[in-house]
């Protein structure tokens, strides 16, 4: 099973926390190593030795030149950038294999609340039961022929049909048809359980036992989603990282150790030498047992289902699965408490949950956000698109009705950039004035100066009707006027003065039809 180490170092800012796993045997770069080690320090010393006592004075003068000359080339190998990469991958396959493993918990959960035990008597309770086991029971097995495939410790312990029938993970007859299918077609039926289980759904679905098809669904999507991770464990498992890739790594790696053989010996009475003669060679052995235990890393993590120290514990997880189903469908299915108030019934919101005397230095208020703090002055808060008190009052109040009329957002009406457009639009507009609404079959009108609402038997005033006129006339003379004096910026450019006058002349005809219709409405 993998190596766990986390409860050891709780806290990192302790001193030397770090030190007391470098001790720890099983898992360990030490336990990886030691023997290349040792076949690599044979090597080193038998070349030492016979440079030392076997070859004469001009033998060792040749051996010295092929010394410098391997110590020179050696390090132009990129052993850093090769591992780095190659390690990266594994490491990264390792883990999305690890969460490709489908748990049996949430189909559990979902079974359980969708095939309750029928009323009707024991035998109805029974199928109920027999349905919720057997689809949990099904899920495991496929999860177990799945994992023969990939796993030897797996495959050592159900080397066959007639294990998995001894285990009580399937049945003699349910054997008979697996073997009569692997008969007709040898190919992988890791499958063939979860079709079993989806027609126990169904015939649930038929009895009456799920009493909805998005609960069917919801449970299908769940197989769905359990066949789809053991699928993605056998396509891990068949197509591995290229072989070229592993056996670039690895050559890469021997290739200059075995340069490094002869290039870090340590010869004495070299004509250049700035080292001591030391007969152990230090560095060397801590470089190869960095390199190494890195290749290491990616040779134990390149198939995560088989028996080193750090690969995963396969059969516990089957055992702890088929517990943890049978529990959930059967065991615990409507044995629950009952419901009773909780002890924050009366205050409804606790102020908060309670410390022990060892976690009282753990309790925080809630962070803040990084804006929280920062003050707006009083100027910055103001709003820019109204005008202040000392401007135009007809200007203000008409700004104003812009933001009681809640069917003219304000965002629609700024859209035009165009300053005098936007108060030819606003004077022309009738809803600049009045707003028309009908009530009960009875048109009247709501003056929008001061937000004042006339009521619907008082009808439209005098001056109401005067100034719709004046505003209708005021516009058509500004328009006219506008038609005729071309503006200064548009015999420069020309397209956005047309576009500001056919807007204009668009908002002028609107409010001759507005106006015509608010006669309509009052007179009718």
């Amino acid at each position: 099973m993998t190596v766990s180490y986390a409860g050891e170092v709780p806290n990192g800012s302790s001193f030397g926390c770090f030190w007391r796993i470098l001790w720890k045997w099983r898992g360990s770069v030490y336990k990886l190593v030691w023997r290349e080690l040792i076949a690599y320090l044979c090597l080193y010393y038998t070349i030492n030795l016979v440079y030392r006592f076997v070859l004469n004075e001009q033998q060792q003068l040749i051996f010295t030149k092929v010394r410098i000359y391997f110590g020179q080339q050696g390090e132009s190998i990129p052993m850093s950038f090769v591992l780095g990469f190659y390690v990266n991958k594994v490491v990264q396959r390792w883990w999305e294999q690890y969460r490709l493993l489908p748990w049996p918990d949430t189909l559990a959960l979902f079974i359980s609340a969708a095939i309750p035990n029928a009323t009707g008597g024991a035998t109805k309770n029974e199928t109920g039961r027999l349905m919720r086991r057997n689809i949990m029971r099904y899920m495991v097995l496929a999860y177990v022929i799945t994992l023969q495939r990939i796993s030897l410790r797996v495959k050592r312990r159900f080397p066959t049909t007639q294990h998995l029938v001894d285990a009580g993970l399937m049945h003699e007859s349910e054997s008979k048809i697996f073997d009569a299918l692997n008969a007709k077609s040898p190919m992988s039926k890791y499958w063939m359980p979860l079709v079993w289980a989806t027609n126990i759904i169904n015939r649930a679905r038929k009895e009456g036992l799920i009493t909805s098809d998005h609960i069917v669904q919801t449970i299908l999507m769940e197989l769905s989603d359990i066949r789809r991770r053991l699928g993605g464990l056998i396509g891990y498992d068949t197509v591995c990282v290229p072989l070229v890739y592993t056996q670039v790594v690895t050559l890469v790696l021997y290739t200059y150790f075995i340069a490094a053989l002869v290039g870090r010996q340590m010869l004495p009475n070299m004509p250049d030498a700035k080292d001591p003669d030391l007969y152990f060679p230090f560095f060397t052995v801590l470089q190869f047992v960095f390199y190494v235990g890195w290749l290491k890393v990616a040779e134990v993590l390149i198939n995560p289902f088989g028996e080193d120290d750090d690969d995963i514990e396969l059969n516990w997880l089957i055992d702890r699965h088929i517990k943890a189903a049978y529990l959930i469908v059967d065991e615990m299915h409507e044995e629950h408490p009952e419901l009773l108030r909780d002890q924050y019934w009366e205050c409804v919101v606790p102020k908060e949950l309670p410390y022990t005397v060892a976690s009282e230095h753990y309790r925080r208020e809630e962070p803040k956000g990084s804006a929280e703090k920062y003050k707006v002055k009083k100027e910055d808060a103001m709003y820019a698109n109204i005008v202040p008190g000392g401007g135009k009052r007809g200007l203000v109040d008409d700004v104003y009705a812009d933001y009681e009329s809640v069917d003219t957002p304000m965002v629609e009406r700024r859209k035009n950039n165009n300053w005098l457009v936007r108060q030819l639009s606003r004077m022309g507009s009738i809803r600049s004035q009045s707003t028309a609404y009908s009530s009960s079959g009875m048109a009247f009108n709501r003056n929008r100066l001061n937000s004042v609402y006339s009521s619907p038997e008082s009808g439209i005033p005098v001056n109401i009707l005067q100034q719709q006129q004046q505003a209708q006339q005021q516009q058509q003379g500004q328009a006219a006027q506008i038609q005729s004096k071309p503006s200064f910026y548009g015999k420069f450019v020309n397209r956005k003065s047309q576009r500001a006058q056919k807007q204009l002349i668009k908002q002028s005809k609107l409010g001759d039809y507005k106006v015509n219709m608010i006669n309509i409405a009052y007179y009718s």
